[in-house]
């Protein structure tokens, strides 16, 4: 996101406990969390790479 131009427009999904479907994620989907939102995001990541995707995650603690 480093390199977008101020006011650019990003997509964005998060999961408000009701989770999503991995066909909208997109080829590269950039995964953010931290603290006890760490565990799922693993299990998210592996069923994104498996489905072919490139992934990206930013974890914080």
């Amino acid at each position: 996101m480093a390199t977008l131009e101020r006011g650019t427009e990003l997509d964005l999904l998060t999961g408000l406990g009701n989770g999503y479907t991995t066909q909208q994620s997109g080829e590269s989907p950039l995964l953010i969390g931290g603290g006890v939102g760490v565990p799922p995001l693993y299990d998210l990541t592996k069923l994104l790479v498996s489905e072919g995707k490139s992934v990206t995650a930013i974890l914080g603690f």
